[in-house]
């Protein structure tokens, strides 16, 4: 993929991966496969880089522990990518949780909650993503189903409307 060196020494693999402004969240294990539980390759990628991407797939988010973008962080997600919340029974859950972050941008795609498949029988708190003194927070293109909080935050993502699907122009 360009972005990593590969060799074979004495029967052992080697790899470096080069650090770039944007990188794939791809390049940190993730499948986007529908099934697999990408979190830890996702939450690694905004921990090592500052822009990430996220190409076409249903990449898997255990919305218990929730994707933490930090400070600066841009994440571009294509306009065929879903993160999809894996189905839990909590009462409260986000795919992405921003809280007490500055200056995060999320573009594209879609996030989808687990409100068809919650295993849960109470609980109203589950959201895509959820903002808390959080301050310049941009969502552009981006659809949201299943939840959305907004709590003493200052963001840029007017106008816009919430209800189910909501969708940030």
């Amino acid at each position: 993929d360009e972005k990593t060196i590969i060799e074979l020494y004495d029967d052992y693999l080697i790899a470096e991966l080069i650090k770039e402004d944007t990188m794939t969240v791809k390049q940190f294990g993730a499948k986007g496969d529908g099934s697999t539980d990408d979190t830890l390759a996702i939450q690694t990628a905004l921990n090592y880089c500052g822009t990430v991407e996220f190409p076409t797939g249903t990449f898997m988010v255990d919305a218990e522990t929730s994707i933490l973008p930090n400070n600066d962080n841009i994440l571009i997600l294509d306009n065929d990518c879903i993160l999809k919340a894996i189905t839990n029974s909590n009462t409260n859950y986000a795919i992405i949780k921003i809280q007490n972050k500055n200056n995060i941008t999320i573009t594209g795609g879609k996030l989808l909650g687990d409100k068809d498949t919650h295993t849960g029988s109470t609980g109203e708190w589950g959201n895509c993503i959820e903002l808390r003194n959080a301050n310049n927070i941009t969502l552009k293109n981006i659809t949201l189903t299943k939840g959305f909080v907004l709590n003493d935050s200052s963001n840029s993502i007017s106008p816009a409307t919430v209800g189910t699907p909501t969708r940030f122009p």
